[in-house]
């Protein structure tokens, strides 16, 4: 669901004695709040409040603070907004990021009629964000989707079934989006930028729910699962315990974390890399 609001002048709010703005409630919070009263079935998740064009960032978010609201006693969450990655590496990771997409950004097609670049670079981005559901969202039979998978993997020379890989496009898709630095300070080697303590720090927020001792059986899930490229089969197989028992692990850890995993969109691409940071591994 998406809600259409006005956005308010923050200079025509009212202020209290001192001048401060006064702090509202959120109607629309009130109402989400109030409809899952009495409704035990019935969970909420919240974005925060995006622009019609970041709709895309809003449905991310929503997803993430519902699996937030399945674990909670009020059966609502609004999405917390933690720091992004490549916000942090957007500037000065745009050479990296292009020259590891210019096989698929500099694309062209051999017919007229085949999907140009921008459209495999869009069924790429929504298959990395939403895998589950991307071919009803890109409007097109799932047919359709495995060769344009299967287009981009020879053009890039990867394998998408790789977390590896998912992880490092994913992350190199959204550089993208940032403006490039004007100091000059840019890198083309994904180690060189994730070795710097604000990358560090980042990876350690990720994890700080998982680095308890009472957390140690879920941190091990998770690094089973990653380490399996997301696959619960084999997850259950390295760690020697049923399917369903690996769910049931995989569903604690988002609730210890209060973000989704099994269901795209994922945190499984952030939790990947801020392994692999906080191990020291290159990538």
């Amino acid at each position: 669901m998406i809600v259409l609001a006005p956005v308010g002048d923050p200079s025509s709010s009212a202020r209290d004695d001192t001048g401060r703005p006064c702090v509202e409630a959120d109607p629309v919070e009130e109402r989400f709040r109030g409809f899952v009263q009495g409704r035990g079935d019935v969970h909420v998740g919240a974005s925060q409040v995006v622009s019609l064009r970041e709709t895309a960032a809003g449905y991310e978010q929503a997803f993430h603070a519902l699996a937030a609201a399945k674990s909670g006693a009020e059966h609502y969450a609004r999405f917390r907004p933690q720091e992004e990655l490549a916000a942090l590496l957007g500037q000065t990771g745009r050479d990296w990021a292009g020259k590891l997409l210019a096989p698929l950004i500099e694309y062209i097609p051999d017919r007229c009629h085949d999907p140009d670049a921008k459209e495999l670079a869009r069924t790429l981005q929504f298959w990395l964000m939403a895998y589950n559901v991307s071919a009803k969202a890109l409007k097109i039979h799932r047919n359709t989707l495995s060769a344009r998978l299967s287009h981009i993997e020879r053009l890039l020379g990867c394998d998408l079934h790789q977390i590896r890989t998912q992880a490092t496009l994913d992350l190199a898709l959204r550089i993208l989006h940032y403006p490039r630095s004007s100091s000059g300070d840019h890198q083309d080697s994904i180690n060189a930028l994730l070795n710097t303590a604000a990358v560090r720090l980042w990876a350690q927020r990720q994890l700080t729910p998982l680095l308890t001792d009472d957390a140690q059986q879920s941190l091990t899930t998770l690094r089973a699962w990653l380490a399996s490229d997301a696959r619960l089969d084999m997850t259950a197989a390295a760690l020697e315990i049923s399917v369903p028992g690996t769910r049931k692990r995989l569903l604690r850890v988002e609730r210890l974390l209060q973000r989704s995993l099994l269901i795209g969109p994922s945190a499984r691409y952030d939790l990947w890399l801020a392994l692999r940071i906080h191990d020291g591994h290159d990538l």
